[in-house]
């Protein structure tokens, strides 16, 4: 009998890497409600029964010490932890659990986890601590301070997004933030992703990128060299091959956000009607 591997809220089984050889990935992330750690636990295997050994290893490491504690991946089997925003590794023995991990192993596991993959992390972990997806509708207020008609919109200034976008990226951090066009006549399909860096103070973004329907990317260097703002679109790119798809499937939902702010704005800017008191009425 073929032994079931056993789900629950915050557990999934994926599959990745289809072309290269498929991978199967057995994901759980953080359950306890108060606790706003980004980090899932991953176990990777190429073989359902290698798949198995290694969560049998991560339930024996749970099972004496009430943490991960040190964890030995059986053969064929690969046991890591990873920031969900980040797709940062990190060592899921705690003595280290803080440090990158340089296993090839690892590392190629990694490198079939995409933008799309990660979203789905960031679901499972709002799954986990009982919450819906923050992505379904906007939770947003429709006024957002300063905007007036014609001025693009972040996406997670109008949804709470089930991750943030970040980039570690020659010793500095980034998060690319993505920006549409609201306007309700407008049929621009523009977007811009604005990288802003979260290592340094401010908040004048470090470099953008300006695409166009179709797909033609314009970057705009801004605060940092030209070598460093095409690497990060070339992160970018490479962590959302499909980021028209993204886009396009984002687009109508901003347009929809967008008429909720204009709404908004018109009523607090509607000019205001003088009318003239009435006079009194004389005494005969």
């Amino acid at each position: 009998m073929t032994q079931q591997i056993k789900l629950s809220a915050n557990t999934r089984l994926f599959e990745v890497g289809a072309e290269s050889g498929a991978i199967l990935l057995w994901v759980s992330t953080c359950s306890h409600v108060n606790c706003e750690c980004r980090r899932a636990t991953v176990v990777a295997a190429r073989e359902r029964s290698h798949l198995l050994q290694g969560l049998e290893a991560l339930n024996c490491a749970l099972r004496g010490n009430g943490s991960q504690g040190q964890v030995a991946a059986p053969d064929g089997a690969v046991l890591f932890e990873i920031d969900i925003d980040s797709a940062f590794p990190m060592s899921l023995n705690s003595a280290d659990g803080e440090l990158p991990l340089s296993d090839p192993r690892v590392l190629q596991v990694v490198e079939q986890i995409g933008g799309e993959l990660l979203d789905q992390f960031g679901v499972l972990w709002q799954q986990g601590k009982g919450r819906a997806n923050p992505e379904v509708e906007p939770i947003r207020t429709a006024t957002l301070p300063g905007w007036k008609p014609g001025e693009m919109v972040a996406w997670q200034d109008a949804y709470e997004a089930v991750r943030r976008d970040i980039y570690l990226q020659a010793d500095r951090v980034f998060e690319a933030e993505e920006w549409y066009c609201v306007q309700a006549d407008c049929d621009c399909h523009e977007v811009t992703v604005e990288f802003q860096e979260l290592t340094v103070p401010g908040d004048l973004p470090a470099c953008a990128v300006e695409i166009s329907a179709d797909g033609a990317a314009r970057i705009s260097e801004r605060h940092v060299g030209k070598s460093l703002a095409e690497a990060l679109w070339s992160r970018f790119c490479l962590r959302h091959p499909r980021y028209r798809e993204r886009f396009e499937a984002r687009y109508p939902k901003m347009k929809a956000y967008g008429e909720r702010l204009l709404t908004h704005y018109t009523a607090k800017h509607r000019p205001k009607v003088w009318v003239p008191t009435s006079k009194r009425k004389k005494r005969r």
